[in-house]
């Protein structure tokens, strides 16, 4: 979205495009952000915010995948890596293995982050990893899975036949 001079727009103006509301007085929430990115660059503009030099920021990188919001992280794929960025400030958090993966969908609850990829031949991969970039859990699947979601202590993991997995992530083991 841009100005009539072809300027970036500011933040007022894509609340009004998307019909958000303005940032409640004192409110501290989850960044609101619009991104967007191209084989070089990630561009973010925040939404919950109106000053002119706190709005927005970019990051050249190559974009392989992504972008993917989390909870008030970016992630995006760059090669054989999933990059963490904080939606804050487009900061690097870390970042995390994926080779040869396109990123579909992901979750974070505390240190835990979980990442939902396809190969190169289609096959679902649900890959967890701890705070230090480990990954503690890996499932595999021919056929769909859909994005998970962190619950109650658990990892709920949808399937393409209607099942839903809960998986604990501290133990590994399916709850359900």
């Amino acid at each position: 979205l841009a100005n009539p001079t072809g300027e970036l727009a500011g933040p007022a103006e894509w609340r009004a495009a998307l019909g958000a509301p303005a940032p409640a007085a004192g409110a501290t929430p989850v960044p609101a952000l619009v991104v967007g990115a191209s084989r070089r660059e990630l561009i973010a503009v925040r939404l919950d915010r109106d000053t002119p030099d706190a709005d927005r920021w970019h990051v050249e990188a190559e974009v392989t995948a992504g972008p993917v919001l989390a909870a008030d992280l970016v992630l995006f794929g760059s090669g054989n890596e999933v990059r963490v960025l904080s939606a804050e400030n487009g900061q690097a958090r870390r970042s995390l293995p994926a080779p040869g993966a396109v990123l579909l969908a992901a979750t974070v609850k505390g240190d835990s982050t979980a990442l939902l990829s396809s190969d190169r031949h289609g096959e679902r991969v649900l890959s967890v990893f701890d705070g230090r970039s480990r990954e503690r859990l890996r499932i595999s699947a021919e056929g769909l899975l859909g994005a998970p979601a962190f619950f109650d202590g658990a990892l709920l993991v949808p399937w393409a036949n209607g099942l839903l997995s809960a998986v604990d992530v501290s133990s590994d083991a399916e709850r359900a």
